[in-house]
């Protein structure tokens, strides 16, 4: 699979995993054990999405340094290796 095909498919899984929050109405997951649930199922679509970031000219780089500086609190919160 492409670069592209796998950033659309990393999309597309995020997308697949919100739809089901909204139709189950889940809308607002409170709970820690909530937010690991559904950030675990999507930590490696994030990571696909996050190089395609990356290489977005000028701020690409800064912007993926923040997200994965957020997604490493993520990863301690929910007891998860970090990338």
């Amino acid at each position: 699979m492409t670069e592209e095909h796998e950033v659309v498919a990393a999309f597309d899984a995020i997308e697949q995993k919100w739809n089901e929050i909204e139709s189950e109405g889940q809308e607002n997951l409170v709970g820690v054990d909530d937010f690991c649930a559904v950030y675990g199922t999507l930590r490696g679509s994030l990571e696909i999405v996050l190089k395609a970031v990356e290489k977005i000219p000028f701020l690409g780089r800064k912007i993926g340094a923040v997200i994965r500086l957020l997604m490493k609190i993520a990863d301690s919160l929910c007891n998860l290796p970090s990338a």
